[in-house]
């Protein structure tokens, strides 16, 4: 047997011990745990298949070079022992599906020909629950004349499948995809089929800084596999687009929620955001489609307060409205002023001079803010009347 670093299996690897905390708490497996392996080939795709775990619970892929030894009992498993020799180290760790399935994909590396791994999956079934051991070896190619990575002998002997035919039951997907995610290779009525991610859009189209978005995504009828949908809101920044830190759940809240002082996403009139929806499903190629940009519209000035001083006039008082008015974009604000005495416009000064109004008129005041977009609603004061 030849040695192998652990970029075998994994971009990294660690030891067995650590993992304690994936299976703490988790739910029993609906059944026995078994590992698919397919085929090892050097610097092509591989594919795990861990099925009869924990719906949505933690399970892993324990791994060793070894050929002989002790078996593993590793403390984080107590008091399960595993059926590898040490030493034992963690190859893929996932969380499976609601069907308790997990898949895993690596493409094996090309200076890996001749290396064997023993295989082993992990589960919780109230304490630790293992898949009997795949042994597999590295190959240069595979004596596989339809390339559909079943070997010929394989297809031949245990799926019964056509070795000089990669789709064997003309069904529109290989022998080989079929056989690792548990279809009939042999039934053309028994295949997956891939769901279409047909929309993705950031809702509402017409936003402002005080509107919290939502990501809707619309998919295909056809899907036969459970679907994982993930997004990410991204931000344009100087002409380019940018991932939000953090944000990847359906809905965005409020750029007035969001802001925070000297941070880059804080986000103003005129910003343009949008989401990028994923869907996976475990078998095909996850697809992606991204939203149209959402640009966030003018929040109109408003009017807060409105008053007449003095609040009791007389005949020889000149009258002085104030308003008090906010701007959620923070623009700048210029206010207006109507003068009405007697239910009549006549002024739209600040001031009303004494000698616009006599002893007995009922005098008001409406104010009217305006950034440098549009006009906001116009509000207006109490009625007051000038005594003698």
């Amino acid at each position: 047997m030849r040695s192998l670093p652990c970029a075998l299996v994994a971009s990294s690897c660690v030891l067995l011990a650590p993992v304690s905390a994936a299976f703490a708490a988790a739910p029993p497996p609906v059944g026995p745990i078994s590992l698919d392996v397919s085929p090892l080939v050097a610097s092509a795709p591989a594919v795990f298949t861990v099925r009869g775990a924990a719906p949505n619970g933690r399970v892993l892929v324990a791994g060793t070079f070894a050929t002989q030894g002790a078996v593993a009992c590793p403390a984080a498993l107590a008091p399960t022992c595993l059926d590898l020799p040490g030493p034992v180290f963690v190859v893929a760790s996932a969380r499976a599906d609601a069907a308790g399935e997990a898949t895993f994909r690596f493409t094996v590396p090309g200076g890996a020909v001749g290396a064997t791994v023993s295989l082993q999956a992990v589960g919780q079934a109230g304490g630790v629950s293992t898949s009997t051991v795949t042994t597999a070896e590295v190959v240069a190619y595979l004596d596989d004349e339809d390339g559909d990575l079943l070997t010929n002998g394989v297809e031949v002997s245990q799926w019964g499948t056509d070795p000089y035919a990669a789709d064997t039951d003309g069904d529109g997907v290989d022998d080989a995809h079929e056989v690792w995610h548990g279809y009939d290779p042999l039934d053309p009525a028994s295949f997956p089929v891939q769901v279409d991610l047909l929309a993705c859009e950031a809702t509402p189209a017409m936003a402002d800084i005080s509107t919290p978005l939502s990501a809707v995504v619309q998919l295909g009828p056809t899907g036969t596999n459970p679907v994982v949908v993930t997004y990410t809101w991204q931000m344009l920044l100087v002409g380019v687009w940018a991932a939000i830190p953090g944000e990847t759940a359906p809905q965005l809240a409020s750029c007035l929620d969001r802001n925070a002082p000297g941070s880059i996403y804080s986000c103003y009139r005129a910003n343009a955001l949008r989401v990028m929806c994923r869907v996976d499903d475990g078998v095909f190629e996850p697809q992606r489609m991204i939203s149209a940009p959402v640009v966030l519209q003018n929040t109109p000035p408003a009017v807060t307060g409105v008053s007449i001083s003095p609040t009791v006039p007389v005949v020889t008082d000149d009258l002085v409205a104030a308003a008090t008015t906010t701007d959620l974009d923070q623009d700048p604000v210029t206010t207006t002023f109507v003068w009405e005495v007697n239910g009549a416009a006549v002024a739209s000064e600040a001031v009303l001079p004494a000698s616009a109004t006599q002893a007995g008129d009922t005098v008001q005041v409406c104010a009217t803010p305006a950034d440098p977009v549009e006009a906001g609603a116009t509000v207006c004061s109490s009625v007051v009347t000038i005594q003698p």
